[in-house]
């Protein structure tokens, strides 16, 4: 997903997140942190949000989505250790994918 579909919808800017392409009244504050592994199907990821029973309006934040990821392997592990744990405090909540299991 990242090199099919985020990378080139963003190659113009390299900051863009490819949330910032969704229309402002689809985008607000994630619900739910989803915690996945790099190397799974995202239709897994996507399988197991809409089974979650979760509310409709439920907004999910994905790292490939919700992160630039022009330079995102490029980050130190500082920067992942302090940044994930505040998203997952403002969400309150965490999804976690195990596929394939």
């Amino acid at each position: 997903v990242v090199f099919e579909f985020v990378r080139p919808a963003t190659y113009r800017s390299p900051n863009r997140r490819y949330t910032d392409l969704v229309e402002e009244a689809d985008r607000g504050p994630a619900d739910v942190f989803v915690v996945h592994a790099w190397g799974s199907h995202f239709e897994g990821l996507a399988e197991a949000c809409a089974s979650a029973r979760l509310p409709p309006q439920t907004r999910f934040y994905v790292d490939a989505l919700s992160e630039s990821q022009w330079g995102a392997g490029a980050r130190p592990a500082e920067w992942w250790t302090q940044h994930v744990p505040g998203v997952i405090r403002a969400t309150g909540r965490v999804l976690a994918v195990l596929s394939p299991w």
